[in-house]
């Protein structure tokens, strides 16, 4: 299975609040569980994926598939299909997104 970038990260506002969204196409058998790793990168450092006590973190608004969306942190889908993540930055960062699938039978049954 497959999980492909389909475009970058795009600032946009939903809901009045300024969001990242990316498209993403699935691919291979199915259905498909995704998750996504939302880190603040530190540029040429890397990424923080453990954020200091406190500190904000980006969060998952929702995953869209054209249909209606999904206000959850994974999200099941059809192969192949393509699916929006809009995440809700940590404002004056950069976000890092990683979408990684895995077939939903074989996550179901460990």
């Amino acid at each position: 299975m497959s999980v492909a970038e389909l475009t970058e990260p795009t600032v946009d506002e939903r809901d009045g609040r300024v969001v990242l969204a990316q498209r993403f196409a699935v691919s291979g058998p199915g259905p498909v569980l995704l998750r996504a790793r939302l880190s603040v990168g530190l540029g040429e450092r890397g990424r923080e994926d453990d954020a200091p006590v406190g500190a904000a973190r980006p969060e998952i608004l929702y995953w869209d598939n054209g249909v209606g969306l999904r206000r959850t942190e994974d999200c099941v889908v059809d192969s192949p299909s393509e699916i929006e993540l809009v995440v809700l930055p940590v404002p004056d960062t950069i976000t890092d997104i990683v979408v990684s699938g895995a077939r939903a039978e074989e996550v179901a049954a460990s």
